[in-house]
């Protein structure tokens, strides 16, 4: 995520958010053949969203983007939460991020709402709910 659209407006905490990702045994890598780590998720199985899956964080290598490896991902994470019975799963996407919001809208997130300053003041944070 260093030099990412994330990094720039949330800087370390990008780093602290990805600590506990890896803490709680909650993330997934994708690897190009080189086992180079490409891709990163970290999915909430249990989230505060009525303890239902949310995709906490997704990134994607820069020179990597563009490949579908995203796309992968959120596949892997509506299929896990599928799979453990689960009806709904969410997901938040940064307003400075016009790029993120539409691919998740075609694999078939709905925008619930716009939260100002969820984070960081003058940045809002869309939650997107889809049924599985």
């Amino acid at each position: 995520f260093d030099g990412s659209k994330l990094y720039k407006h949330y800087g370390e905490n990008v780093h602290d958010w990805m600590g506990a990702a890896l803490a709680n045994d909650e993330v997934w890598i994708a690897e190009d053949r080189n086992g180079e780590a490409v891709g990163f998720m970290w999915m909430q199985i249990e989230s505060v969203y009525a303890n239902m899956p949310y995709l906490a964080l997704l990134g994607v290598k820069e020179g990597f983007r563009g490949k579908g490896i995203g796309d992968q991902l959120i596949d892997i994470f509506l299929g896990i939460s599928k799979q453990m019975g689960f009806d709904k799963a969410f997901i938040a996407v940064s307003d400075f991020n016009p790029r993120a919001k539409p691919l998740y809208q075609r694999k078939g997130f709905k925008p619930l709402l716009l939260v100002p300053d969820l984070l960081k003041k003058g940045i809002g944070e869309w939650l997107l709910m889809k049924e599985l």
